[in-house]
């Protein structure tokens, strides 16, 4: 999948509902990052310590950072540590696992179910393939989970003063050249699961592997042949101007709008895809500010819209001063006192 109009380059099996095992916590990172307070301390209950499976080996009553446990969760892939990270960010690890399943279905993950963060054998807990690509498409949005899945050391100190040393051992992330980031994850029911992404010139690809015994190899040969066989093609350039646009009752009469990102679409190489486009524009009454979103830049291909690159002002507009309305109101309430006949109208 491409990361950014995460159109598909290659499938197989893609719509088989499969266990995923730790690459759940991609979408407990997610969560995570975006409604808890990274910063903030936490005390390690009785209920995330001891858990099966990978750990950082957390003791109740320890006190770390959020942002640690997001490190320790990521690179050691730390069961206790998804726990952890579910009760300090929503108060208990059911409602956590809610909203994971509640912005599974706000990115269009439709065929996954999570039952907990850690990705533990469960009984409803399965994805698809093309699943965890949109969700790990996703997550790769965010620069923050971004840098925590590209890390290979990090070092934590507890409250207490224990250190911990998170060392990574993910074949891919270590040996692959254009490696951003990497997910493992394994249970005897799941097998070997691994999402990855790697970016090579302005073409970043993301690959989803359920059940693959043969992962770290089958991963790096699916992004060479992405690399091979498909080029980015930039359709429009940040901060690119794409329109003039009216504006009602402001102090200019125009304003531009530019391009808010640049996009660059994945395309097979000998191929020529018929791409169009289409601007809506929602609002264009002042006052405006710069960088103030005015409407979007919608992408199409074979009819069906791909991308949406939101439209900028380029500069403040202010509304028109009171003196402007003043004036204006004097010049209307003369007109109102010429006669009828005067004004060039006509009644019948």
């Amino acid at each position: 999948m491409d990361r950014q109009t995460k159109q598909i380059l290659l499938a197989h099996n893609a719509q088989e509902k499969l266990e995923m095992a730790s690459t759940t916590k991609i979408m407990t990172a997610l969560v995570a990052i975006e409604l808890a307070d990274l910063e903030s301390e936490f005390t390690i209950p009785d209920e995330a310590a001891g858990i099966e499976g990978s750990s950082i080996y957390l003791s109740a009553g320890e006190t770390f950072k959020v942002i640690d446990l997001l490190y320790g969760l990521m690179i050691r892939s730390g069961n206790d540590s998804a726990v952890a990270l579910a009760i300090a960010t929503a108060g208990s690890e059911a409602h956590f696992v809610h909203l994971m399943n509640q912005k599974a279905e706000m990115i269009g993950a439709y065929n996954t179910v999570f039952a907990n963060p850690h990705g533990l054998d469960g009984a409803i807990h399965y994805t698809t393939a093309y699943d965890l690509a949109l969700i790990t498409a996703h997550a790769m949005d965010n620069p923050l989970l971004k840098e925590i899945a590209s890390t290979k050391y990090y070092k934590s100190t507890t409250k207490q003063g224990t250190v911990r040393e998170f060392h990574s051992n993910n074949k891919f992330i270590l040996n692959y050249p254009y490696a951003t980031t990497s997910k493992t994850g394994w249970t005897t029911p799941a097998g070997r699961c691994l999402t990855s992404a790697a970016k090579k010139d302005e073409m970043e690809i993301v690959s989803v592997l359920l059940n693959a015994p043969n992962w770290f190899n089958d991963a790096m040969h699916m992004m060479d042949w992405g690399f091979e066989n498909f080029e980015a093609v930039e359709l429009v350039a940040k901060d690119a101007v794409l329109d003039i646009v009216d504006v009602v009752n402001g102090d200019k009469r125009v304003v531009p709008v530019v391009a808010g990102e640049s996009l660059n679409f994945p395309v097979k190489k000998g191929s020529d895809p018929i791409i169009t486009t289409e601007k809506q524009i929602h609002n264009t009454y002042a006052p405006i500010s710069k960088g103030e979103k005015l409407g979007v830049l919608q992408f199409y291909i074979d009819g069906k819209i791909f991308y949406e690159v939101d439209l900028l002002a380029s500069e403040d507009v202010a509304k028109k001063p009171l003196p402007w309305y003043l004036r204006l109101i004097s010049k209307l309430n003369f007109i109102g006192n010429i006669p009828l006949e005067s004004k060039g109208w006509y009644s019948w």
